[in-house]
């Protein structure tokens, strides 16, 4: 849609775009109930500007962003209902990395800097954006940390929480920080960080950015 002139510049039927990456929207399409491609238009006239040769036959299935230039595939098969989960380059729908076997949806935040973190209630990541390179993964394999349920990412530092409370980790190396915070912000920015101290979402404070 032009804004300025209040006009609806092309329509395409089929198409759910979720990321905007440069001059193109990146979406997926589904010639059938159950199957998928990612796909990007360009959002001058609508036009495709790829297609991933790939086509994934899943259920509730899901695409969402992952930080710069990299959005998350999601869905469960037929048999046995296993969970599958992609990170794709939304610049040219090829496959990144896998991650299924989770619970999926998995959600993910990018920390505005250079770290995309992503996880569930069984399962935590993050990866470089730029590059794409896995940083870390928890539980991790010697079994010794488990994953926190992951609230958000800000500049260096990813926030979530465990059974024994709030944690915040640093978001290269995923090891703890030495001082965990009171509660553990869903909403981070330059200005204040939002929470809920009950950790249920009943009562929300909302606090000072001090970094």
């Amino acid at each position: 849609m032009d804004l300025a002139a209040k006009k609806v510049l092309w329509t395409q039927k089929g198409f759910t775009g979720v990321q905007l990456t440069g001059d193109q929207v990146v979406g997926f399409v589904s010639p059938e109930y159950t199957k998928h491609q990612v796909s990007a238009l360009k959002i001058a006239d609508g036009s495709i500007a790829w297609t991933a040769e790939q086509t994934y036959d899943l259920l509730d299935t899901t695409l969402t962003p992952a930080g710069p230039n990299r959005v998350a595939l999601q869905g469960r098969s037929f048999v046995g209902f296993k969970s599958y989960a992609w990170i794709i380059d939304s610049t040219t729908g090829k496959q990144l990395f896998d991650f299924s076997g989770g619970s999926t949806p998995f959600g993910c935040s990018y920390d505005e800097r250079s770290v995309t973190v992503c996880g569930d209630k069984d399962l935590a990541f993050a990866f470089d954006t730029a590059s794409g390179k896995t940083l870390w993964r928890l539980p991790d394999d010697a079994k010794t940390r488990i994953a926190p349920s992951l609230t958000t990412a800000w500049h260096g530092v990813v926030y979530g929480t465990t059974s024994r409370g709030p944690v915040a980790l640093d978001a290269v190396t995923g090891q703890d920080l030495p001082s965990p915070p009171t509660l553990a912000p869903f909403i981070v920015n330059s200005y204040m960080s939002v929470g809920s101290p009950d950790g249920d979402g009943t009562r929300l404070s909302v606090y000072p950015a001090i970094g």
